[in-house]
C-alpha cells in the first residue's frame, strides 16, 4: 500500500490506465444481469466477490443480503460513497452484446454505471493509505420501495425506500459527509454538473379509483356514468391542484388511466359503461418549505371537492340500482422520496474534486430536477450533509426509456471525480456535529403513515353539501 503522501492525481491516472477495461467489463456484466428492487442478491454477491479479490472485506448491508457495505482506511473523519444497484422492470430491447439476459429487468436508469464506478473508486483507493475512513454503501431498492425486514425478526415488514432501509441498517452511523452521482443523458461524457440546495425534488404517488354498477351505453343516465366522471377528474385534477399553489415549482402528471368491468376483471366493451376506473400519477415539487403533510392535505381537500363537483347531479339517485352502497370514489396518496438537498460544503468538495480530475471548465452548474431520489434520506443523516452530482453520459434519450444506453467513457470520469472528491473530503477540517438517527420503531411508524386512503361512497355524496370548504378526512 502506498503512503498518505502519494500523488493522488498520478495514482488515479495510472490506476485507470491499468483498469479501464475492467470498469467496462464490470458495467457490462451488471447490464447483462440486472435485478429489480428487493431481489439484488446476485448483484450483491458479484460486488462482494470483486471487492474480496482485491483484499477488501465487506458485509451484506441487511438481512435480505441484497446490498453491500465496506470500509477503507482508519480513524477520522468518516466519509461515505453511495451507489444504487437495482434495475427497472421490463425487457431490454437493445441489440448490444451486453443486452440484459433477464427478461424481467433492465438497467435503463444507469445503476450499472453507478455500481461499476463505486466498485472502481473502492479498488483505486484501497491501494493507498487514507487520512481517514471511507464507507462504501451499495444500496438496493432505490427505484421501488420494498418490504423491510426488522433486525432479529423474521418475515417482511412495511414497504420502505432503500435509502431509509440503509439508514436503519446503520450504514450512516458516524458519517460526516456522503457523496453519490447519477447518470445524465444529454450532458456529454467528460462533464459533471451539480448545484447547492435542492438538487432533486419531492415526489408522491396518487391513485384515484372509481367504482360503479356498470350499465348499457344506450342508457347512460340510468346509472353512474363512470367513464364521463373519470374523464372530468382526469382533465381537471392537475389544474385544480396547481391553482392552489400559484408560482410554485409543482408538477402533477397522470401516468396511467384505465377502465374495466371491475378491479379484478379487465374485460371491457364499447357498448358497456365500465364498473371500474383508475387514474394514477405523480405529484412533484422543488419547494423546500412544502412538506409531505402539506401535499397530502392539498390532495385530499381538492380531491374531495372535485369528486363532489363531478358526481353531484350526474346520477339519478331516486333510480339507484341495488348494491350501490359500494359505489364511489377512492383517493389514495403514498409519499415517495424526500428532496435531495446538496449541502454547501459537500457541493464545494465535489467542485474541488472535479476541478482536479477533469478541469473546472467541465464542472457545470445544474438546475434542480423534478426527478425523485432516495439518497436524500442519507444526506439527512450525515452530520455535514451530502452532495449528488450529474455524470454526463451523452445521448438524447431520457432515463427509464427502454432503448437508452450510456457512453462508457463516463466510467473513468466518474471514478476520477469521485476519488478526488473523497480524498479532498478526508483532508477537510469538519467540526463535530451530532445527528440522531431514527429508531426502527420511529421509521416503521412513519412508514405506516406514508399511504393514506379515503373512500367516498356515492350514497354519501348524494346528500353532501360542503359548507365553507371541504373537511380533510384521510382514512387508513
Amino acid at each position: 500500500m502506498v503512503g498518505q503522501n502519494v500523488d493522488i492525481v498520478l495514482h488515479i491516472a495510472q490506476w485507470l490506465q491499468r483498469h479501464r477495461q475492467q470498469l467496462v467489463h464490470m458495467r457490462r456484466h451488471l447490464a447483462k444481469h440486472p435485478e429489480i428492487s428487493g431481489t439484488e442478491w446476485r448483484t450483491a454477491a458479484y460486488i462482494r466477490g470483486i471487492l474480496a479479490s482485491a483484499g477488501i472485506k465487506s458485509e451484506y448491508l441487511n438481512q435480505r443480503e441484497n446490498g453491500v457495505i465496506c470500509e477503507l482506511g482508519s480513524g477520522e473523519p468518516l466519509i461515505a460513497w453511495r451507489a444504487d444497484i437495482d434495475g427497472l422492470p421490463g425487457a431490454d430491447p437493445r441489440e448490444v452484446p451486453y443486452r440484459s439476459r433477464n427478461p424481467q429487468a433492465r438497467h435503463s436508469c444507469g445503476h450499472d454505471i453507478h455500481t461499476a464506478i463505486g466498485i472502481g473508486i473502492a479498488l483505486a483507493l484501497s491501494e493507498i493509505e487514507l487520512p481517514g475512513r471511507i464507507r462504501f454503501i451499495f444500496q438496493p431498492s432505490e427505484e421501488t420501495s420494498t418490504p423491510y425486514t426488522p433486525r432479529h425478526k423474521g418475515g417482511d415488514g412495511p414497504l420502505l425506500q432503500g435509502g431509509i432501509q440503509a439508514v436503519l441498517s446503520g450504514a450512516m452511523r458516524e458519517v460526516q459527509l456522503v457523496f453519490s452521482l447519477h447518470t445524465r443523458p444529454g450532458l456529454p461524457a467528460g462533464n459533471v454538473a451539480l448545484n447547492a440546495g435542492v438538487f432533486n425534488g419531492y415526489n408522491a404517488f396518487y391513485q384515484i379509483e372509481l367504482f360503479g354498477p356498470g350499465g348499457h351505453t344506450a342508457q347512460p343516465r340510468s346509472t353512474f356514468n363512470l367513464t364521463e366522471a373519470l374523464a372530468k377528474i382526469a382533465h381537471q385534477f392537475p389544474d385544480r391542484l396547481s391553482r392552489r399553489m400559484p408560482g410554485r415549482h409543482l408538477v402533477i402528471a397522470h401516468g396511467q388511466m384505465q377502465v374495466s368491468a371491475a378491479p379484478d376483471n379487465p374485460a371491457s366493451a364499447a357498448n358497456a359503461i365500465p364498473g371500474y376506473g383508475l387514474i394514477s400519477g405523480n405529484i412533484r415539487h422543488l419547494e423546500p418549505d412544502l412538506s409531505g403533510t402539506d401535499v397530502e392535505k392539498l390532495f385530499f381537500e381538492e380531491g374531495q371537492t372535485l369528486v363532489f363537483d363531478t358526481v353531484k347531479g350526474r346520477t339519478p339517485w331516486e333510480a339507484r340500482p341495488p348494491g350501490t352502497e359500494h359505489v364511489g370514489v377512492c383517493l389514495s396518496l403514498r409519499q415517495g422520496a424526500i428532496q435531495v438537498v446538496n449541502s454547501p460544503i459537500a457541493t464545494q468538495l465535489v467542485r474541488q474534486g472535479a476541478a482536479t480530475a477533469i478541469g473546472v471548465e467541465h464542472c457545470l452548474v445544474s438546475t434542480p430536477s423534478m426527478g425523485g431520489e432516495d439518497v436524500g434520506a442519507l444526506h439527512e443523516q450525515a452530520s455535514h450533509g451530502g452532495a449528488q452530482f450529474w455524470l454526463g453520459t451523452g445521448g438524447s434519450m431520457n432515463l427509464h426509456q427502454p432503448e437508452i444506453d450510456f457512453d462508457e467513457d463516463a466510467l473513468a470520469v466518474g471514478v476520477k471525480v469521485g476519488a478526488h472528491t473523497l480524498h479532498a473530503a478526508l483532508r477537510t477540517d469538519l467540526r463535530p456535529r451530532e445527528i440522531t438517527p431514527p429508531t426502527e420503531q420511529q421509521a416503521l411508524s412513519q412508514a405506516q403513515k406514508q399511504e393514506r386512503r379515503l373512500f367516498l361512497p356515492i350514497t354519501a355524496l348524494a346528500d353532501y353539501e360542503p359548507a365553507g370548504g371541504v373537511t380533510y378526512m384521510p382514512q387508513s
